[in-house]
């Protein structure tokens, strides 16, 4: 028996000459050598030691960043997105609810991936999307809805904006 005709050819794929572009913008962008370096080096696995060596690393690094004593931090090899989702639906359960006061694509998208797991969400404005929250914005809202989790951006990239962080711990213990 014959095998039946191709009706599209086989691809002629051929290594391509590129002039690098300048990348300044939020991502994709350029890269330190340093980083360059590090991707010439070998790949490892989570099976090997050295894997959870650097792991260990990594996680001091981010107690030292964010200078805490918590023996819980989580390094999450993956895309902010990533980091987010594994967030949310790990720490709030369906039916809790989750207070997003929110001003750009990152707290539509913590919007979404909460009310997809069952999450119950109450979300604050600004009349300004690129406007940031004080604490006295978040305060009522905490009182009123009593969240099992709270839900802030620092820097989004959509609007350009940069939310403080200080005081909201102690806000949120409160």
């Amino acid at each position: 028996m014959s095998s039946p005709k191709l009706l599209v050819p086989e691809p002629v794929i051929q290594d391509r000459q590129f002039t690098k572009p300048l990348m300044c913008g939020p991502g994709p962008c350029d890269l330190l050598p340093s980083v360059i370096e590090a991707l010439t080096k070998p790949v490892i696995s989570p099976l090997c030691d050295e894997y959870h060596e650097v792991m260990a690393d990594i996680r001091a690094g981010i107690q030292y960043i964010f200078q805490t004593r918590s023996p819980l931090v989580l390094p999450i090899s993956g895309s902010g997105h990533s980091g987010m989702e594994t967030i949310i639906s790990n720490l709030i359960a369906p039916g809790e609810i989750l207070l997003i006061p929110a001003r750009g694509i990152w707290d539509d998208r913590a919007y979404n991936m909460a009310t997809r797991y069952g999450i119950r969400t109450e979300v604050i404005k600004k009349a300004a999307p690129w406007a940031t929250f004080t604490l006295e914005d978040i305060e009522p809202a905490l009182k009123e809805f009593r969240p099992a989790g709270l839900f802030i951006t620092h820097g989004d990239s959509s609007t350009g904006s940069l939310q403080s962080l200080k005081g909201l711990g102690d806000l949120c213990h409160k």
